[in-house]
């Protein structure tokens, strides 16, 4: 076996893509029932949920909020080819969580926070959202605060403006309904 294919079993069993049988060779077999492999996987991914949760901040914690962190992490890990750069690994990540969530709160919190990296990475382009929720109340919520109940929702429509003309990246305007 040359290198490039022994390099290419190894990561196919990081990524728990293959499952090696008696005739691909007994060290390869052992090797994916072994305690070294499972803690190996351990820490690569615990290390790729660290890197999302400092460039994600908000995708992350809302995620943790919902117990959901975990698979959303594994899932995108293991079924994507991620870019070793972090700044494009979480880009990646925010576009996996857009498909793979089907959660209208999830989906704001990605949104918003793609446009808000894109503009903080140095973007001219303004970004323009409108919610129903106060968007405060829902930022609070992804970064660890209390669940907003439809108690805590006001009548009013919030826009909100993301640019990098706007201190602090962001502004939040209520409107009327």
């Amino acid at each position: 076996m040359n290198l490039k294919a022994y390099q290419l079993n190894i990561r196919q069993l990081l990524k728990s893509e293959w499952s090696p049988n008696f005739k691909e060779g007994s060290y390869f077999q052992a090797l994916s029932q072994s305690d070294e492999l499972a803690i190996v996987k351990e820490i690569a991914l615990w290390w790729r949920a660290f890197q999302m949760e400092q460039n994600c901040p908000l995708s992350s914690g809302l995620l943790k909020q919902r117990q959901e962190y975990n698979q959303a992490i594994e899932t995108f890990y293991s079924k994507n080819n991620v870019s070793p750069y972090v700044e494009a690994a979480a880009r990646q990540f925010l576009q996996f969580l857009e498909e793979w969530s089907k959660e209208d709160i999830v989906r704001i919190i990605i949104t918003f926070e793609k446009a808000y990296i894109n503009v903080k990475m140095g973007s001219n382009e303004t970004y323009t959202f409108y919610w129903d929720t106060n968007p405060y109340d829902l930022l609070h919520y992804a970064l660890g605060g209390a669940y907003i109940t439809e108690n805590t929702q006001d009548m009013l429509t919030y826009k909100c403006t993301i640019s990098k003309d706007i201190e602090g990246f962001f502004n939040v305007e209520a409107l009327n309904k």
